[in-house]
């Protein structure tokens, strides 16, 4: 396969990115063609597709999509015609439809959670696959977290922790503060995260 055909194979979604990545890896043409290319996305700070790819997270749905996205307006702009696979960005839908408002996941959960979809499952069994998974994995003693800044949630050996509480600080702090506290559900790990408005 040529490094151009890797590309269209990447985008149209015959080659998921971790194997396009490793291609990329091992691939001298492959790197070279895209160490010229030039057209990257305007919101980044490199100068060629290879940079920019090799700063992405491989594990990160988000960052599929960018790829794949970038890969794709490189072909446009050598006039190669290719088809872009919609399956990706669905997907991605669907995990961020499944999220509750107060929770962001992060990119390489979302990318665990969409290899995790049976192939040709529906949209609707897809929808309540992750609904349920993401209710799993984020648990909380009591409460959720009312945060007062981005949610942060962390995690311990690739697993959310558990949300144990929170705590006001504002007695502490000159402006509204408030401390959340983890625990790792089947180890010893205990996290805090202080946050200000």
């Amino acid at each position: 396969m040529t490094p151009v055909e890797k590309i269209i194979a990447y985008v149209g979604g015959k080659i998921p990115l971790k194997q396009f990545y490793d291609d990329v890896m091992v691939d001298l043409p492959l790197q070279e063609l895209l160490e010229e290319a030039v057209s990257v996305p305007a919101h980044s700070d490199h100068d060629n597709l290879f940079l920019f790819m090799m700063h992405q997270n491989a594990a990160s749905a988000g960052a599929d999509l960018d790829i794949r996205d970038a890969m794709s307006g490189y072909l446009t702009a050598l006039g190669i015609e290719h088809r872009v696979d919609a399956a990706a960005g669905e997907n991605f839908g669907i995990v961020l439809d499944a999220a509750p408002s107060w929770l962001v996941l992060p990119g390489d959960y979302i990318g665990r959670l969409i290899d995790a979809f049976p192939p040709g499952a529906s949209r609707a069994a897809r929808l309540k696959m992750a609904k349920a998974r993401i209710a799993e994995d984020f648990r909380c003693l009591k409460k959720r977290p009312n945060w007062l800044q981005d949610a942060v949630w962390p995690f311990e050996n690739s697993k959310p922790m558990v949300f144990v509480g929170q705590f006001d600080l504002a007695d502490l702090r000159h402006d509204e503060a408030q401390l959340y506290v983890f625990v790792e559900a089947n180890g010893p790990a205990v996290r805090t995260i202080e946050q200000s408005a």
